[in-house]
């Protein structure tokens, strides 16, 4: 568990367990679904932002797959320390980035930022294989073919 909250706390998160769960921790392999639900508010006055529990009027559970890059990376990371069952408030720091200060992923593009973006993803790719970065070139390739799918369903 110590380790755990190192881990966490390096990455800028605080955990605090509201009731332990059953059995022991997951090893939780790549492919691993996890069901669950949650709810996001803001630490500074509690103002609920999300919650599966009443997302409009329903109540379904977040389904979440390990392992295939799920936007909200954080979301793995927390699952990860917790055992079945298990109730647990996360902290996360916040940063605030202005729009052009970041590269934005492909499902945040418009169109046109898409076609711009593949030759620039493309060109890094090239440059990551020339270093001999196999795995970070092969993930650019990845991402300028899925810009490129995804322009072309449309």
């Amino acid at each position: 568990m110590e380790e755990q909250i190192a881990r966490l706390s390096k990455e800028g998160i605080l955990k605090r367990v509201i009731s332990g769960g059953k059995g022991e921790l997951s090893a939780f392999l790549d492919g691993t679904k996890v069901v669950f639900h949650y709810r996001t508010a803001l630490s500074s006055d509690g103002t609920v932002l999300d919650d599966s529990r009443s997302m409009g009027g329903r109540c379904k559970p977040m389904e979440l797959i390990l392992g295939k890059k799920f936007k909200l990376a954080v979301w793995e990371t927390i699952i990860s320390t917790m055992r079945e069952g298990e109730i647990a408030e996360f902290a996360c720091d916040t940063k605030v980035l202005p729009p052009g200060s970041y590269r934005q992923d492909a499902w945040a593009m418009s169109d046109e930022e898409k076609l711009a973006a593949v030759p620039i993803i493309h060109e890094e790719g090239n440059e990551l294989f020339r270093q001999g970065q196999i795995t970070a070139a092969v993930e650019k390739y990845h991402n300028a073919i899925a810009c490129l799918k995804n322009l072309q369903m449309k």
